[in-house]
Protein backbone atom coordinates (compact mmCIF):
# COMPACT_ATOMS: atom_id res chain seq x y z
CA UNK A 1 0.00 0.00 0.00
CA UNK A 2 2.72 2.35 0.82
CA UNK A 3 4.78 1.86 -2.69
CA UNK A 4 0.81 2.87 -4.26
CA UNK A 5 1.01 5.86 -2.21
CA UNK A 6 4.55 6.73 -2.48
CA UNK A 7 4.12 6.38 -6.49
CA UNK A 8 0.71 8.26 -6.88
CA UNK A 9 1.60 11.45 -4.95
CA UNK A 10 5.11 11.34 -7.44
CA UNK A 11 2.86 11.37 -10.16
CA UNK A 12 0.37 13.84 -8.41
CA UNK A 13 3.67 16.09 -7.37
CA UNK A 14 5.07 16.31 -11.21
CA UNK A 15 2.11 16.21 -12.83
CA UNK A 16 0.85 19.92 -10.79
CA UNK A 17 4.63 21.46 -11.33
CA UNK A 18 4.70 20.70 -15.05
CA UNK A 19 1.04 21.51 -15.61
CA UNK A 20 0.66 24.75 -13.58
CA UNK A 21 4.92 25.81 -13.13
CA UNK A 22 4.01 26.05 -9.36
CA UNK A 23 4.19 23.88 -6.11
CA UNK A 24 1.76 21.86 -4.76
CA UNK A 25 1.63 23.27 -1.57
CA UNK A 26 0.84 27.10 -1.27
CA UNK A 27 3.49 29.12 -1.61
CA UNK A 28 4.57 31.92 1.43
CA UNK A 29 4.11 28.96 4.05
CA UNK A 30 5.97 29.09 7.53
CA UNK A 31 7.00 26.32 9.54
CA UNK A 32 4.30 26.86 11.13
CA UNK A 33 1.66 27.12 8.38
CA UNK A 34 -0.36 24.11 7.97
CA UNK A 35 -0.13 22.52 4.66
CA UNK A 36 -2.44 22.84 2.18
CA UNK A 37 -3.53 21.91 -1.47
CA UNK A 38 -3.79 24.99 -4.12
CA UNK A 39 -3.52 23.86 -7.63
CA UNK A 40 -5.17 25.50 -11.31
CA UNK A 41 -6.65 23.47 -14.22
CA UNK A 42 -5.46 20.49 -15.57
CA UNK A 43 -5.65 16.84 -17.65
CA UNK A 44 -5.56 14.98 -14.66
CA UNK A 45 -7.82 11.93 -14.14
CA UNK A 46 -7.02 11.06 -10.23
CA UNK A 47 -5.49 12.94 -7.50
CA UNK A 48 -3.80 11.62 -4.90
CA UNK A 49 -3.83 14.09 -1.88
CA UNK A 50 -0.49 13.76 0.03
CA UNK A 51 -0.49 12.92 3.64
CA UNK A 52 0.01 16.04 6.39
CA UNK A 53 -1.99 18.09 4.13
CA UNK A 54 -4.28 20.06 6.34
CA UNK A 55 -6.35 21.55 3.92
CA UNK A 56 -7.47 22.21 0.00
CA UNK A 57 -7.98 25.41 -1.06
CA UNK A 58 -10.69 26.95 -2.38
CA UNK A 59 -10.92 26.73 -6.39
CA UNK A 60 -7.75 24.15 -5.89
CA UNK A 61 -8.78 22.10 -8.67
CA UNK A 62 -11.61 24.04 -10.72
CA UNK A 63 -12.26 23.66 -14.24
CA UNK A 64 -9.82 19.95 -14.04
CA UNK A 65 -12.27 18.95 -16.44
CA UNK A 66 -11.08 15.22 -16.55
CA UNK A 67 -10.22 14.76 -12.77
CA UNK A 68 -12.70 11.95 -12.16
CA UNK A 69 -10.97 9.97 -8.78
CA UNK A 70 -9.93 11.85 -5.41
CA UNK A 71 -8.24 10.07 -2.70
CA UNK A 72 -8.14 12.72 0.35
CA UNK A 73 -6.26 11.36 3.55
CA UNK A 74 -7.46 11.99 7.34
CA UNK A 75 -4.98 14.35 7.93
CA UNK A 76 -7.44 17.03 5.89
CA UNK A 77 -9.53 19.47 8.00
CA UNK A 78 -10.89 21.81 5.63
CA UNK A 79 -11.74 21.87 1.96
CA UNK A 80 -12.25 25.53 0.84
CA UNK A 81 -15.49 26.71 -1.54
CA UNK A 82 -15.67 25.30 -5.30
CA UNK A 83 -12.00 23.20 -4.57
CA UNK A 84 -13.76 20.74 -7.54
CA UNK A 85 -16.04 23.13 -8.71
CA UNK A 86 -16.10 22.63 -12.69
CA UNK A 87 -14.88 19.31 -12.47
CA UNK A 88 -17.86 17.41 -14.57
CA UNK A 89 -15.47 14.14 -14.59
CA UNK A 90 -15.47 13.63 -11.13
CA UNK A 91 -16.82 10.55 -9.49
CA UNK A 92 -15.73 9.82 -6.42
CA UNK A 93 -14.00 10.87 -3.10
CA UNK A 94 -12.18 8.52 -0.83
CA UNK A 95 -11.15 9.20 2.45
CA UNK A 96 -8.62 7.22 3.44
CA UNK A 97 -6.29 6.94 6.77
CA UNK A 98 -6.87 5.36 10.82
CA UNK A 99 -8.76 8.23 12.02
CA UNK A 100 -11.90 9.81 12.15
CA UNK A 101 -13.00 12.57 9.60
CA UNK A 102 -14.90 16.05 10.40
CA UNK A 103 -15.18 18.81 8.33
CA UNK A 104 -16.95 21.81 7.97
CA UNK A 105 -17.72 24.15 4.95
CA UNK A 106 -19.13 27.21 4.00
CA UNK A 107 -20.04 26.31 -0.14
CA UNK A 108 -20.39 23.33 -1.85
CA UNK A 109 -17.17 22.25 -3.01
CA UNK A 110 -18.56 20.00 -5.99
CA UNK A 111 -21.12 21.36 -8.44
CA UNK A 112 -23.32 18.14 -9.22
CA UNK A 113 -23.76 15.85 -5.86
CA UNK A 114 -25.93 13.10 -8.40
CA UNK A 115 -22.60 12.34 -9.97
CA UNK A 116 -20.60 12.02 -6.81
CA UNK A 117 -20.01 8.73 -5.10
CA UNK A 118 -18.41 9.55 -1.59
CA UNK A 119 -16.37 6.87 0.32
CA UNK A 120 -15.40 6.11 3.52
CA UNK A 121 -12.24 3.81 3.52
CA UNK A 122 -10.72 5.54 7.23
CA UNK A 123 -10.74 3.14 9.88
CA UNK A 124 -13.41 5.77 11.91
CA UNK A 125 -16.39 7.48 11.08
CA UNK A 126 -16.69 10.38 8.50
CA UNK A 127 -18.85 13.32 8.83
CA UNK A 128 -18.63 16.40 6.66
CA UNK A 129 -21.21 19.57 6.60
CA UNK A 130 -24.48 20.17 4.70
CA UNK A 131 -23.13 23.32 3.06
CA UNK A 132 -19.92 20.91 2.23
CA UNK A 133 -21.68 18.77 0.20
CA UNK A 134 -25.23 19.64 -0.10
CA UNK A 135 -28.31 17.63 1.39
CA UNK A 136 -27.79 17.48 5.07
CA UNK A 137 -24.39 16.57 4.43
CA UNK A 138 -23.38 13.20 5.82
CA UNK A 139 -23.34 12.40 10.13
CA UNK A 140 -20.79 9.58 11.22
CA UNK A 141 -20.75 7.79 8.46
CA UNK A 142 -18.96 4.09 9.38
CA UNK A 143 -16.27 2.78 8.26
CA UNK A 144 -16.69 1.18 4.38
CA UNK A 145 -19.95 2.57 4.15
CA UNK A 146 -20.08 4.32 0.06
CA UNK A 147 -22.75 7.19 0.47
CA UNK A 148 -24.33 8.53 -2.99
CA UNK A 149 -27.07 11.32 -3.39
CA UNK A 150 -30.60 11.09 -3.86
CA UNK A 151 -34.07 13.16 -3.33
CA UNK A 152 -32.48 15.71 -1.87
CA UNK A 153 -29.89 13.62 0.55
CA UNK A 154 -27.37 11.49 1.41
CA UNK A 155 -27.46 7.65 1.71
CA UNK A 156 -25.61 4.63 2.65
CA UNK A 157 -25.92 2.66 -0.90
CA UNK A 158 -23.31 -0.29 0.04
CA UNK A 159 -20.31 -1.32 2.02
CA UNK A 160 -16.59 -2.11 1.53
CA UNK A 161 -14.66 -4.57 3.52
CA UNK A 162 -11.01 -3.88 3.27
CA UNK A 163 -8.32 -5.95 3.44
CA UNK A 164 -4.83 -3.94 3.56
CA UNK A 165 -4.90 -2.70 0.00
CA UNK A 166 -8.02 -4.62 -1.35
CA UNK A 167 -11.39 -4.70 -1.23
CA UNK A 168 -12.57 -8.35 0.08
CA UNK A 169 -16.29 -7.79 0.00
CA UNK A 170 -18.91 -5.24 -1.31
CA UNK A 171 -22.48 -5.63 0.89
CA UNK A 172 -25.59 -3.97 -0.60
CA UNK A 173 -27.59 -1.78 2.01
CA UNK A 174 -31.05 -2.94 0.19
CA UNK A 175 -32.43 -0.34 -1.85
CA UNK A 176 -29.83 1.17 -4.08
CA UNK A 177 -29.30 0.53 -7.80
CA UNK A 178 -27.31 1.50 -9.91
CA UNK A 179 -23.52 2.30 -10.31
CA UNK A 180 -20.77 0.16 -7.89
CA UNK A 181 -17.74 3.03 -7.72
CA UNK A 182 -14.67 1.08 -6.43
CA UNK A 183 -12.43 3.14 -3.71
CA UNK A 184 -9.35 4.76 -5.80
CA UNK A 185 -7.17 3.54 -2.90
CA UNK A 186 -7.28 0.10 -3.25
CA UNK A 187 -5.11 -2.24 -5.86
CA UNK A 188 -6.85 -5.28 -5.76
CA UNK A 189 -10.34 -6.00 -6.00
CA UNK A 190 -11.68 -9.08 -4.57
CA UNK A 191 -9.11 -11.47 -2.31
CA UNK A 192 -11.42 -12.62 0.24
CA UNK A 193 -11.44 -15.76 1.78
CA UNK A 194 -13.93 -17.17 -0.45
CA UNK A 195 -13.23 -15.65 -3.20
CA UNK A 196 -16.52 -14.41 -3.26
CA UNK A 197 -17.38 -10.39 -3.07
CA UNK A 198 -20.81 -10.71 -3.33
CA UNK A 199 -22.87 -12.52 -1.42
CA UNK A 200 -26.73 -13.45 -3.45
CA UNK A 201 -27.45 -9.34 -3.60
CA UNK A 202 -26.00 -8.78 -7.17
CA UNK A 203 -28.77 -7.77 -9.71
CA UNK A 204 -28.45 -4.20 -8.11
CA UNK A 205 -25.16 -3.48 -10.40
CA UNK A 206 -25.38 -1.96 -13.89
CA UNK A 207 -22.32 -0.57 -14.37
CA UNK A 208 -18.57 -0.72 -12.68
CA UNK A 209 -15.87 2.28 -12.28
CA UNK A 210 -12.60 0.86 -11.61
CA UNK A 211 -10.19 3.15 -10.83
CA UNK A 212 -6.38 3.69 -12.09
CA UNK A 213 -4.00 2.02 -9.86
CA UNK A 214 -5.86 -1.17 -9.60
CA UNK A 215 -4.09 -4.10 -10.83
CA UNK A 216 -5.11 -7.09 -10.06
CA UNK A 217 -9.54 -7.81 -10.75
CA UNK A 218 -9.42 -11.36 -8.52
CA UNK A 219 -10.63 -14.32 -8.95
CA UNK A 220 -14.69 -14.34 -9.21
CA UNK A 221 -14.78 -10.89 -8.79
CA UNK A 222 -17.66 -10.34 -10.46
CA UNK A 223 -19.17 -13.58 -11.48
CA UNK A 224 -22.57 -13.74 -11.61
CA UNK A 225 -23.70 -9.99 -12.07
CA UNK A 226 -25.53 -10.81 -15.45
CA UNK A 227 -27.34 -7.05 -14.87
CA UNK A 228 -23.79 -5.53 -15.29
CA UNK A 229 -23.80 -3.55 -18.79
CA UNK A 230 -20.11 -1.47 -18.69
CA UNK A 231 -16.91 -2.26 -16.48
CA UNK A 232 -13.88 -0.21 -17.97
CA UNK A 233 -10.69 -1.51 -17.48
CA UNK A 234 -8.14 1.26 -15.96
CA UNK A 235 -4.50 1.16 -17.92
CA UNK A 236 -3.01 -0.19 -14.69
CA UNK A 237 -4.67 -3.92 -14.75
CA UNK A 238 -2.30 -6.66 -15.32
CA UNK A 239 -3.86 -9.48 -13.93
CA UNK A 240 -7.77 -11.00 -14.33
CA UNK A 241 -8.63 -13.62 -12.33
CA UNK A 242 -10.46 -16.84 -12.64
CA UNK A 243 -13.89 -16.57 -13.17
CA UNK A 244 -13.58 -12.74 -12.51
CA UNK A 245 -16.32 -12.04 -15.02
CA UNK A 246 -18.13 -15.20 -15.62
CA UNK A 247 -21.63 -15.66 -16.83
CA UNK A 248 -21.83 -11.52 -16.98
CA UNK A 249 -24.01 -11.77 -19.73
CA UNK A 250 -25.30 -8.14 -20.23
CA UNK A 251 -21.48 -6.82 -21.14
CA UNK A 252 -21.42 -5.94 -24.54
CA UNK A 253 -17.55 -4.52 -24.68
CA UNK A 254 -14.97 -4.82 -23.17
CA UNK A 255 -11.54 -3.34 -23.81
CA UNK A 256 -8.26 -5.57 -22.27
CA UNK A 257 -5.07 -2.97 -21.42
CA UNK A 258 -2.18 -3.50 -23.21
CA UNK A 259 -0.43 -4.21 -20.10
CA UNK A 260 -2.76 -7.65 -19.22
CA UNK A 261 -0.48 -10.45 -18.48
CA UNK A 262 -2.63 -13.18 -16.94
CA UNK A 263 -6.32 -14.15 -18.43
CA UNK A 264 -7.68 -16.48 -15.47
CA UNK A 265 -9.50 -19.78 -16.41
CA UNK A 266 -13.33 -18.82 -17.15
CA UNK A 267 -12.45 -15.06 -17.08
CA UNK A 268 -15.25 -14.30 -19.29
CA UNK A 269 -17.44 -17.68 -18.95
CA UNK A 270 -20.51 -17.39 -20.80
CA UNK A 271 -20.59 -13.54 -21.18
CA UNK A 272 -22.97 -14.21 -24.43
CA UNK A 273 -22.93 -10.38 -24.88
CA UNK A 274 -19.35 -9.93 -26.25
CA UNK A 275 -18.95 -10.19 -30.16
CA UNK A 276 -15.98 -9.31 -30.01
CA UNK A 277 -12.09 -9.41 -28.35
CA UNK A 278 -8.62 -7.92 -28.55
CA UNK A 279 -6.04 -10.19 -26.15
CA UNK A 280 -3.06 -7.43 -26.17
CA UNK A 281 0.08 -8.87 -26.14
CA UNK A 282 2.21 -9.98 -23.06
CA UNK A 283 -0.75 -12.60 -22.55
CA UNK A 284 0.88 -15.76 -23.30
CA UNK A 285 -1.87 -18.18 -22.63
CA UNK A 286 -5.60 -18.25 -22.82
CA UNK A 287 -6.87 -21.15 -20.76
CA UNK A 288 -10.88 -21.31 -20.94
CA UNK A 289 -11.10 -17.59 -20.88
CA UNK A 290 -13.85 -17.17 -23.55
CA UNK A 291 -15.57 -20.30 -23.45
CA UNK A 292 -19.85 -20.07 -24.11
CA UNK A 293 -19.44 -16.47 -25.22
CA UNK A 294 -21.71 -17.61 -28.12
CA UNK A 295 -22.12 -14.26 -29.81
CA UNK A 296 -18.22 -13.78 -30.04
CA UNK A 297 -17.73 -13.58 -33.70
CA UNK A 298 -13.84 -11.84 -33.85
CA UNK A 299 -10.98 -12.87 -31.28
CA UNK A 300 -7.44 -11.50 -32.40
CA UNK A 301 -5.12 -12.83 -30.03
CA UNK A 302 -1.28 -11.86 -29.10
CA UNK A 303 1.72 -12.37 -31.16
CA UNK A 304 3.20 -13.65 -28.34
CA UNK A 305 1.03 -16.32 -26.87
CA UNK A 306 2.20 -19.77 -26.49
CA UNK A 307 -0.49 -21.84 -26.06
CA UNK A 308 -4.19 -21.84 -26.94
CA UNK A 309 -5.29 -23.67 -23.59
CA UNK A 310 -8.14 -25.90 -22.86
CA UNK A 311 -12.07 -24.86 -23.74
CA UNK A 312 -10.68 -21.67 -24.41
CA UNK A 313 -13.03 -20.91 -27.28
CA UNK A 314 -15.43 -23.91 -26.20
CA UNK A 315 -18.73 -23.44 -27.66
CA UNK A 316 -17.98 -20.18 -28.84
CA UNK A 317 -20.62 -20.61 -31.99
CA UNK A 318 -20.82 -17.32 -33.79
CA UNK A 319 -16.85 -17.50 -34.17
CA UNK A 320 -16.43 -16.82 -37.86
CA UNK A 321 -12.30 -16.20 -37.72
CA UNK A 322 -9.59 -16.44 -36.08
CA UNK A 323 -5.85 -16.48 -36.38
CA UNK A 324 -3.40 -18.77 -35.14
CA UNK A 325 0.01 -16.73 -34.55
CA UNK A 326 3.54 -18.06 -35.09
CA UNK A 327 4.61 -19.18 -31.48
CA UNK A 328 1.78 -21.06 -30.20
CA UNK A 329 3.20 -24.21 -29.14
CA UNK A 330 -0.19 -26.32 -27.98
CA UNK A 331 -3.81 -26.29 -28.81
CA UNK A 332 -5.18 -27.76 -25.89
CA UNK A 333 -8.06 -29.73 -25.49
CA UNK A 334 -11.64 -28.51 -26.39
CA UNK A 335 -9.72 -25.48 -27.30
CA UNK A 336 -12.38 -24.34 -30.63
CA UNK A 337 -15.26 -27.43 -29.72
CA UNK A 338 -18.55 -26.03 -30.97
CA UNK A 339 -17.02 -23.33 -33.06
CA UNK A 340 -19.79 -24.02 -35.61
CA UNK A 341 -19.07 -20.69 -38.24
CA UNK A 342 -15.87 -21.15 -37.77
CA UNK A 343 -14.76 -21.64 -41.76
CA UNK A 344 -11.16 -22.05 -41.67
CA UNK A 345 -7.90 -22.71 -39.79
CA UNK A 346 -4.47 -22.51 -40.38
CA UNK A 347 -2.19 -24.85 -37.94
CA UNK A 348 1.07 -22.01 -37.32
CA UNK A 349 4.59 -24.23 -38.04
CA UNK A 350 5.67 -23.58 -34.15
CA UNK A 351 2.13 -25.98 -33.14
CA UNK A 352 3.16 -29.10 -31.73
CA UNK A 353 0.45 -30.86 -30.65
CA UNK A 354 -3.66 -30.54 -31.35
CA UNK A 355 -5.49 -31.62 -28.32
CA UNK A 356 -8.47 -34.25 -27.81
CA UNK A 357 -11.01 -32.56 -28.96
CA UNK A 358 -9.87 -29.32 -30.35
CA UNK A 359 -12.39 -28.65 -33.43
CA UNK A 360 -14.74 -31.14 -33.09
CA UNK A 361 -18.09 -30.24 -34.21
CA UNK A 362 -16.67 -27.26 -36.13
CA UNK A 363 -19.11 -28.14 -38.82
CA UNK A 364 -18.49 -25.33 -40.91
CA UNK A 365 -14.91 -25.82 -41.37
CA UNK A 366 -14.41 -26.44 -44.82
CA UNK A 367 -10.09 -26.11 -44.78
CA UNK A 368 -7.26 -26.99 -42.09
CA UNK A 369 -3.38 -26.25 -43.02
CA UNK A 370 -1.56 -28.38 -40.70
CA UNK A 371 1.94 -27.18 -41.03
CA UNK A 372 4.89 -29.50 -40.83
CA UNK A 373 6.35 -29.45 -36.95
CA UNK A 374 3.32 -30.84 -35.54
CA UNK A 375 4.14 -33.81 -33.78
CA UNK A 376 0.19 -35.14 -32.92
CA UNK A 377 -3.02 -34.86 -33.29
CA UNK A 378 -5.70 -36.00 -30.23
CA UNK A 379 -8.95 -37.94 -29.91
CA UNK A 380 -11.55 -36.79 -31.79
CA UNK A 381 -9.50 -33.58 -32.52
CA UNK A 382 -11.55 -32.72 -35.91
CA UNK A 383 -14.41 -35.08 -34.97
CA UNK A 384 -17.87 -34.08 -36.75
CA UNK A 385 -16.20 -31.46 -39.18
CA UNK A 386 -18.94 -32.22 -41.37
CA UNK A 387 -17.43 -29.67 -44.56
CA UNK A 388 -14.17 -30.74 -44.17
CA UNK A 389 -13.51 -32.30 -47.95
CA UNK A 390 -9.66 -32.87 -47.48
CA UNK A 391 -7.02 -33.31 -45.23
CA UNK A 392 -3.29 -33.59 -45.70
CA UNK A 393 -1.11 -34.89 -42.30
CA UNK A 394 2.56 -34.36 -42.60
CA UNK A 395 5.23 -36.21 -42.49
CA UNK A 396 6.53 -34.82 -38.85
CA UNK A 397 3.21 -36.24 -37.07
CA UNK A 398 3.99 -39.27 -35.21
CA UNK A 399 0.31 -39.70 -33.30
CA UNK A 400 -3.40 -39.46 -34.80
CA UNK A 401 -5.83 -40.09 -31.51
CA UNK A 402 -9.20 -42.48 -31.77
CA UNK A 403 -11.87 -40.91 -33.63
CA UNK A 404 -9.79 -38.17 -34.77
CA UNK A 405 -11.64 -37.41 -38.06
CA UNK A 406 -15.09 -39.54 -37.42
CA UNK A 407 -18.60 -38.49 -38.69
CA UNK A 408 -16.24 -36.26 -41.24
CA UNK A 409 -18.85 -36.81 -43.68
CA UNK A 410 -17.65 -34.61 -46.54
CA UNK A 411 -14.13 -35.74 -45.83
CA UNK A 412 -13.23 -37.41 -49.74
CA UNK A 413 -9.45 -37.30 -49.64
CA UNK A 414 -6.92 -37.53 -47.22
CA UNK A 415 -3.08 -37.37 -47.79
CA UNK A 416 -0.70 -38.52 -45.51
CA UNK A 417 2.92 -37.87 -45.48
CA UNK A 418 4.80 -40.74 -45.06
CA UNK A 419 7.48 -41.14 -42.48
CA UNK A 420 9.21 -44.03 -40.70
CA UNK A 421 6.63 -44.54 -37.58
CA UNK A 422 2.92 -43.42 -37.28
CA UNK A 423 0.49 -44.30 -34.86
CA UNK A 424 -3.04 -44.17 -35.92
CA UNK A 425 -6.18 -45.05 -33.33
CA UNK A 426 -9.04 -46.83 -34.11
CA UNK A 427 -11.66 -45.11 -36.06
CA UNK A 428 -9.61 -42.42 -37.12
CA UNK A 429 -10.95 -42.04 -40.58
CA UNK A 430 -14.61 -41.73 -42.37
CA UNK A 431 -15.18 -45.05 -44.01
CA UNK A 432 -15.54 -43.27 -47.63
CA UNK A 433 -12.25 -41.33 -47.53
CA UNK A 434 -9.95 -41.99 -50.11
CA UNK A 435 -6.32 -42.47 -48.59
CA UNK A 436 -2.93 -41.72 -50.18
CA UNK A 437 -1.35 -44.86 -48.31
CA UNK A 438 -2.38 -48.67 -48.32
CA UNK A 439 -3.88 -50.24 -45.05
CA UNK A 440 -2.62 -53.89 -43.92
CA UNK A 441 -3.43 -56.49 -41.72
CA UNK A 442 -1.13 -58.60 -39.85
CA UNK A 443 -1.25 -61.16 -42.58
CA UNK A 444 -0.90 -58.44 -45.43
CA UNK A 445 -4.45 -58.12 -46.16
CA UNK A 446 -5.25 -54.82 -47.83
CA UNK A 447 -7.84 -53.09 -45.49
CA UNK A 448 -10.14 -50.12 -47.44
CA UNK A 449 -10.24 -47.90 -44.35
CA UNK A 450 -9.83 -48.43 -40.51
CA UNK A 451 -12.91 -46.91 -39.82
CA UNK A 452 -14.47 -50.61 -39.15
CA UNK A 453 -11.45 -52.08 -38.12
CA UNK A 454 -10.59 -52.61 -34.15
CA UNK A 455 -6.78 -51.71 -33.33
CA UNK A 456 -4.18 -49.45 -33.60
CA UNK A 457 -2.45 -49.46 -36.78
CA UNK A 458 0.94 -47.98 -36.90
CA UNK A 459 3.40 -47.76 -40.08
CA UNK A 460 6.32 -50.07 -40.24
CA UNK A 461 8.82 -50.97 -43.14
CA UNK A 462 8.28 -54.60 -43.86
CA UNK A 463 8.68 -56.29 -47.28
CA UNK A 464 5.24 -55.13 -47.85
CA UNK A 465 5.34 -51.54 -46.74
CA UNK A 466 1.69 -50.02 -44.62
CA UNK A 467 0.10 -49.43 -41.79
CA UNK A 468 -0.06 -52.74 -40.16
CA UNK A 469 -2.26 -53.20 -37.25
CA UNK A 470 -0.60 -53.94 -34.19
CA UNK A 471 -3.15 -54.23 -31.56
CA UNK A 472 -6.82 -55.63 -30.96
Amino acid sequence: MDAIKTTALVVVLLTLILAFGGALYQQGQTDADEPSVEAGGSTLTSIYIPEETASISAGAFIGCEKLRFVTIPSTVTSIGAGAFSGCPSLVSLTFIGESSVSIEGDSQIFDDPYKVTIINATGEDLTLSADLIGGKGISKAEPGAAMVYSSGGWYEAYMFTFDDDAVSKVTWKGTYRGTLVMPSNVSVICNGANNQMFGFDKDWIDSVVIPEGVTTIGNNAFSGCSWIKTAPLPSTVTTIGNNAFANCSSIKTMELPSGLRTLGWNAFLNCTGLTEMSVPDGTSEVYGAFQGCKNLKTVSLPHNISSIGDFAFFDCNALTEVELTEGIETIGTYAFYGCSTLKSVVIPTTVKSIGDRAFEGCTSLTAVQVSEGIESIGTRAFARCTSLTSMTIPASVDEIGYEAFSSCSSLGSIDIQRRASLTIGEYTFPMNAVISVDFYSETGTLLVSNYYKHGTFEYKTLDKPGFHRTSI
